[in-house]
């Protein structure tokens, strides 16, 4: 039976401090202090996982086991692993039939990253992790193919085997872990889902914010002063497209300007490709139509993903690499014949005001 009592040791080293405030809701796990040199946690709820949530809280100021070594510590001292049962070893027999023992044993060393030389040394989470493997390396459906058939038919095998990093060069070469790569790979597959699932969500340093836009700053390794300062907002739409010509970006855009006479869009020149400024209607960000509307103008849809989560965004700050003596955005053209809409006037002056002055800034 699990002792729910439990103690894991941990030596003190020193300059050891520690975080007077443990996360709010974990009344299951204690943390003290016992002593000068030794730290205990207490795990009252027989659930270990509450342990090592609390482990990020406990701060080192030396280098000493990761968190996770901690974790897997402190499991073995609560209780031995539990070993695979037979019918769970006649499961795994049976899932490589055609090998000998000798071949399943180097198989599933292969793929635990551990020497198995014999049955009675796997357990019960060795199975589990070896049944998943053969799971996701199964070959796909006629299912599976029919779903993903739209990415089969836009990319080649070379950009499939690039996503998947693995040579690719027919269906038979794919399997169902491959399947849920390529979905993920791809969000502009299922849009709506992966505007549910992206997680994105920068630490930002906010300087001044109201209920419309949005600047500041996040920590980067890529700009000189490790600081990247960002203008975001709301409802000021714009498209991103990177490594692309003018004229790639005015062909996609040129059928909805031909078919709705009120769209108005500020072309704006980067140093990876174009911006485009909505200036003809105000479109909320938190929206899937409107996310769709720009994936199917075009643009960028990682920067949509992003867009849906945090807002229009652009950067303020040049990276390393680039000319800081060169505007980061330059207006090349105004496309369509729509009515300037006054909130979108507005949010351009605020706009060209940030650039001003980050160009100072960074001059």
């Amino acid at each position: 039976m699990l002792n729910r009592h439990k103690e894991l040791n941990i030596t003190r080293p020193p300059g050891f401090t520690e975080n007077p405030r443990p996360p709010i809701g974990d009344s299951r796990l204690t943390c003290l202090i016992l002593n000068t040199t030794t730290l205990t946690l207490s795990e009252r709820g027989g659930n270990p996982y509450y342990i090592k949530k609390m482990l990020p809280y406990i701060i080192m100021t030396q280098p000493i086991p990761t968190i996770d070594e901690l974790y897997q510590e402190y499991l073995t001292q609560l209780a031995p692993p539990a070993m695979a049962s037979p019918s769970q070893i006649k499961v795994l027999s049976e899932m490589y039939k055609s090998n000998t023992d000798i071949q399943r044993l180097q198989k599933y060393s292969e793929i635990l990253g551990k020497p198995i030389s014999d049955y009675s040394q796997l357990t019960h989470q060795h199975c589990k992790t070896l049944f998943k493997y053969h799971q996701d390396h199964q070959p796909l459906t006629k299912t599976h193919l029919k779903t993903i058939l739209p990415i089969l038919t836009k990319l080649n095998w070379n950009q499939i085997s690039t996503q998947l990093e693995k040579p690719v060069t027919d269906i038979t070469d794919l399997t169902r872990i491959d399947y849920d790569r390529l979905i993920r790979k791809n969000p502009w597959f299922n849009l709506s889902e992966a505007l549910d699932n992206f997680q994105n969500r920068p630490v930002d340093h906010i300087i001044t914010s109201n209920t419309v836009w949005e600047y500041g700053w996040q920590r980067s390794p890529v700009t000189r002063s490790g600081k990247l300062h960002y203008l975001k907002f709301y409802d000021w739409m714009m498209l991103d497209y990177d490594q692309d010509k003018l004229l790639d970006v005015r062909q996609r855009i040129e059928p909805y300007l031909t078919k709705d006479s009120s769209l108005l869009f500020y072309v704006y020149q980067t140093f990876r490709g174009y911006h485009l400024h909505l200036m003809s209607a105000t479109k909320d960000h938190y929206s899937y139509t409107n996310m769709k509307w720009m994936y199917s103008l075009g643009s960028d849809v990682w920067y949509i993903l992003f867009t849906y989560r945090n807002g229009y965004r652009v950067r303020l700050t040049p990276k390393l690499g680039e000319n800081s003596d060169t505007p980061m955005y330059t207006q090349v053209d105004t496309w369509g014949n729509g009515k300037l809409d006054p909130q979108c006037e507005e949010y351009h002056h605020i706009y060209l005001n940030f650039l001003h002055q980050s160009k100072i800034d960074s001059g």
